[in-house]
């Protein structure tokens, strides 16, 4: 089957040899223009994902949603807007199977803004990237905050959420099997990986913690999580620390696990707690080379909290491409 590739983000933006789509989510957070701005000039169309969201408190967080909208529109020649759900696969697979369908310039360009969209259209974008056939290279961004607010704040337990969502990465996949593999990415968020954990257990796998150059956000991290850690040698989960960006890395650690539980006819599950660069290049290989056998488990937020970060330091740029057949 055909496996995909995904270069490390670095600040500097893509050579682009056509015009550009760009497609990307407004938000409450300033950093979801980011990339918008940065091609700035030379960006003919934009889609921007709106989503039906809960923020709180509601009246400020509409009104900066509407803000940076217009700004995202601000930047192109032509845009458009998409209210769509949050959390459903189909819901963003249509958005991505519509740009693939649609007639454009054939040397088009799609630049995928992941900083705000949800980490389930993370994991559906990596999904979606597997099986495209319209664009030769699809580049992706995302703009890291300059301050991140809501670690300082966050007090175990407190955390409200709807429900947990446990799905498998498509309808064909493994519901059966001997055992489960977990792909645990670890964030500052320790009673959500609780609630994934307990939603579907898995036996043995990999915590993959990243290394912050924050300190506020490294602290939260290892506070949140110290439960997890200490009992990951007795669940038989190996510890790994990665680098925020350091996706190529991990798309070689979440390929090596996937395909132990390929061959051991189990399911691997996806707990998509940490950075979103993470998450990209571990469901990219997930959906590469066991997409029968993958599964997700995300507890879905009641709310978001308008203060989670503040500003915009950088934009950083990925490209994902086919690479040899295995």
């Amino acid at each position: 089957m055909a496996s995909h590739r995904i270069s490390t983000f670095g600040v500097k933006p893509p050579v682009f040899r056509g015009p550009i789509l760009w497609l990307g989510a407004a938000s409450f957070e300033p950093r979801c223009v980011g990339s918008a701005q940065v091609l700035r000039g030379k960006l003919p169309a934009a889609v921007i994902i709106d989503y039906a969201t809960r923020i709180e408190p509601a009246v400020e967080g509409e009104r900066r949603r509407a803000k940076y909208r217009a700004a995202i529109q601000a930047c192109a020649v032509s845009w458009e807007v998409l209210r769509i759900g949050s959390y459903q696969f189909g819901s963003i697979f249509g958005v991505l199977n519509e740009l693939h369908a649609r007639p454009c310039d054939p040397d088009t360009e799609l630049v995928i803004d992941v900083t705000c969209i949800t980490k389930i259209h993370a994991v559906a974008v990596a999904l979606w990237l597997v099986s495209q056939t319209r664009f030769r290279v699809v580049h992706l961004a995302y703009s890291r905050p300059s301050e991140y607010r809501t670690t300082r704040r966050h007090v175990w337990g407190k955390g409200k959420w709807v429900e947990t969502v446990v799905a498998p990465f498509d309808f064909a996949a493994s519901h059966d099997g001997r055992g489960v593999r977990g792909l645990f990415l670890l964030g500052h968020e320790g009673d959500r990986l609780r609630l994934a954990a307990d939603a579907l257990s898995a036996e043995s796998g990999v915590a993959v913690v990243a290394k912050a150059s924050r300190q506020e956000l490294r602290i939260a991290s290892e506070a949140q999580n110290a439960w997890f850690l200490r009992t990951a040698e007795r669940r038989g989960v190996k510890t790994v620390a990665l680098d925020f960006f350091a996706v190529e890395k991990m798309l070689l650690i979440a390929r090596e696990l996937a395909l132990e539980a390929v061959a051991d006819s189990a399911r691997i599950v996806l707990y998509p707690l940490g950075p979103k660069p993470l998450v990209l290049g571990a469901a990219l290989a997930l959906a590469s080379v066991a997409r029968h056998f993958a599964w997700y488990s995300y507890p879905i937020p009641l709310a978001y909290d308008l203060n989670v970060t503040g500003g915009w330091a950088e934009t950083r740029w990925a490209s994902v491409r086919p690479s040899a057949t295995t």
